[in-house]
């Protein structure tokens, strides 16, 4: 009964920690949206693939995007290549990274967000926001286990 108490507890411990960093990650988002913002025109646009294989020797292929841009800003010639505040979205589908990737053909302009804070800390997207979903799993796990090792 111990060793159950545990399994639930670092579950229900995880989704807490998973929730709190969705939040802070949704703080940084929403602080980002009051950035100014500066044309600019977007010089490369690719997609990245990236091979993993688990444990079990099932290979999985996902796709990031990478676009880099140039900008002016206080007199300066400047390059950047973040897309996103935050993390950089993943793509399970390649069709799914070349709609994403659509929006930053070489040459298009685009807004670049800079934080005044950082003038090196930029991003192209700063709306969005998180999803707390891995957090309600963790938690609905950790409730069924609990659940189903009270009725052994």
């Amino acid at each position: 009964m111990v060793f159950h108490a545990i399994i639930f507890l670092l579950l229900f411990g995880a989704g807490v920690w998973v929730f709190l960093q969705s939040r802070k990650k949704a703080a940084r988002i929403k602080a980002a949206g009051a950035w100014p913002s500066v044309p600019g025109k977007v010089t490369a646009s690719e997609i990245q693939s990236h091979e993993s294989t688990d444990s079990d020797g099932m290979r999985s292929t996902s796709y990031t995007l990478a676009v880099s841009y140039s900008y002016e800003f206080q007199g300066q010639a400047r390059t950047g290549s973040r897309i996103y505040v935050g993390d950089n979205k993943v793509y399970s589908t390649l069709g799914g990274a070349r709609k994403a990737l659509a929006a930053y053909p070489v040459g298009a302009a685009v807004n670049v967000h800079i934080d005044p804070a950082d003038s090196t800390n930029t991003a192209l997207t700063v709306g969005g926001g998180t999803s707390i979903s891995g957090a309600i799993i963790l938690w609905v796990i950790a409730v069924i286990s609990l659940f189903l090792n009270g009725h052994q």
